[in-house]
């Protein structure tokens, strides 16, 4: 038996509780659809557990069992020991050269120290589940709203910080967080995302050059989950609802196994609201982030640069027979989607900026047109679609996979 394990055995004897669940154990290695089915409920078991006993400073279990702490060590940077941080109520760390302590209010150190938890490590979620908590006492819409912007920090954290050794763990390892959130939302859960806040969900976008698209395909074009390093996500208040804003008419995601919060195989949403096309996102793209001329940007290059795009509607470009420029230039031609609008910077009140989806069709077997979401694009405020005159935009319902 590992050196951890017993380890774990002793120290749980000792604190005089009955019982000790160790996730290799407790889960059949080498059966698929046990481990679909417990990982699916692996949130619970922190969430419930009296303690968590954390090996800060071990690799695996066969690592080091000496001091140390849990903040700064392997587990902070390891993407399943997430949920494990923020579900638990009270962890027990041991590393390399001490002991520590951590609950919802301090941190202990075996030398005597005290201080308060980080923001970074301090779980709301745990707060949620709490009777007294403020949220219980608000409207649904703000309470929900809370509880969304508890989530984006989340994924903020996860996809900032957390690595997996295997990629496609990327929802299976979110997925005891996802059922406790799920239960405070009642919300249908979609690779990553929320249905009843698609609107703010789907502004995610990649952080330059700190991210990139996963290598084989694990998520729908419109979920975060595809995307490997940093994503920035919205915060929740930003969000400005407007009548113009787009409505979200079906979705529909089909899982890969058995847990309803882990992997998919195939998404779509049908979306119907403004859409200008064809547009050609080559020109007159400004990035604050590159030192490049964008007319020189070539047209793949939409992807990777689709962080910060400004521009003004009247400098959209339009071309008067873009069949035939597209066959003489082979140039890429999108198609902007009005999905919802953010608060503007000026912070003025009522003030709001549009963002479109960049949509790219794709090759299918069907009849149908379907998009695929390759990023987002910020139009000014000064733009007359922030002032609601719709210009060329024409309302029509699209696919999205």
């Amino acid at each position: 038996m590992p050196a951890n394990f017993r380890d774990a055995i002793i120290i749980t004897r000792k604190l005089g509780l009955r019982y000790l669940w160790i996730d290799s154990l407790c889960i059949i290695q080498d059966s698929r659809s046990d481990w679909e089915q417990q990982s699916a409920v692996m949130g619970s078991i922190y969430h419930s557990s009296a303690l968590t006993i954390a090996a800060a400073s071990a690799k695996n279990s066969e690592g080091e069992t000496s001091w140390g702490c849990s903040d700064k060590g392997t587990l902070a940077v390891r993407a399943w020991a997430l949920q494990e941080r923020l579900l638990s109520h009270r962890i027990l760390s041991y590393g390399k050269r001490q002991l520590y302590w951590h609950c919802q209010y301090i941190h202990h150190s075996g030398d005597g120290d005290r201080e308060p938890l980080p923001d970074y490590l301090y779980s709301e979620l745990l707060n949620f589940s709490s009777p007294a908590h403020e949220i219980h006492h608000l409207s649904p819409e703000h309470r929900n709203n809370k509880i969304y912007k508890a989530w984006y920090a989340t994924l903020r954290n996860y996809c900032d910080e957390r690595q997996l050794t295997v990629a496609t763990d990327k929802l299976p390892a979110l997925a005891g967080l996802a059922a406790e959130f799920h239960k405070l939302l009642d919300d249908v859960y979609l690779a990553g995302l929320w249905a009843n806040d698609l609107h703010r969900g789907l502004l995610w976008r990649a952080d330059g050059a700190l991210a990139s698209s996963s290598k084989k395909p694990r998520a729908p074009s419109w979920s975060w989950v595809k995307l490997d390093g940093v994503t920035i996500f919205p915060e929740s208040d930003d969000h400005s609802y407007r009548e113009l804003e787009a409505e979200i008419l079906a979705h529909e995601v089909k899982l890969a196994g058995e847990n309803p919060y882990g992997e998919v195989s195939w998404g779509k949403l049908t979306i119907r609201g403004l859409t200008y096309s064809p547009w050609d996102g080559v020109e007159n793209i400004t990035d604050e982030k590159k030192d490049m001329d964008p007319q020189s940007l070539p047209p793949s290059s939409i992807e990777n640069i689709n962080a910060n795009l400004n521009l003004n509607q009247d400098q959209l470009s339009r071309k008067e027979n873009p069949k035939q420029q597209q066959q003489q230039t082979n140039a890429q031609f999108y198609t902007l989607l009005l999905i919802s609008w953010i608060r503007a910077e000026s912070g003025q009140e009522n003030s709001a900026d549009p963002i479109a989806l960049i949509l790219k069709k794709v090759n299918n077997q069907s009849q149908s047109i379907v998009y695929e979401r390759v990023g987002i694009l910020m139009i000014r405020e000064e733009s007359p679609l922030a002032a609601g005159e719709c210009g060329a935009w024409t309302r029509q319902t699209v696919v999205v996979c």
